[in-house]
């Protein structure tokens, strides 16, 4: 997981409290097998680290807090979902918020 998320999440966790990591890092085939796309910012490789994680989420004050937390650490992509919110700090465009 790259340093510059874990810094991010790490932030968040000292505003919301623990946080439960649903999906981190994935290799190709395990992406590819959940319908994750292609340059997905969950993807390791020999090359690159992860830089995204998907938080677990059970209400929907708790994903406000999530989405907040996460802007107020800088975060600029993020994708809530019903039962979890992406976070991811891959250099894909400037701010970018979409639902699942």
């Amino acid at each position: 997981m790259s340093q510059l998320l874990i810094d991010k999440l790490e932030i968040m966790r000292e505003s919301i409290g623990p946080i439960s990591i649903r999906s981190g890092c994935r290799c190709r085939s395990h992406n590819s097998s959940v319908g994750g796309k292609w340059r997905s910012a969950h993807i390791t490789t020999d090359h690159s680290k992860c830089k995204a994680a998907d938080i677990g989420v059970w209400s929907s004050k708790r994903r406000y807090d999530v989405v907040e937390s996460a802007i107020a650490a800088g975060i600029r992509r993020i994708g809530p979902h019903k039962s979890f919110v992406h976070v991811d700090v891959a250099k894909k465009g400037d701010r970018s918020m979409w639902v699942y």
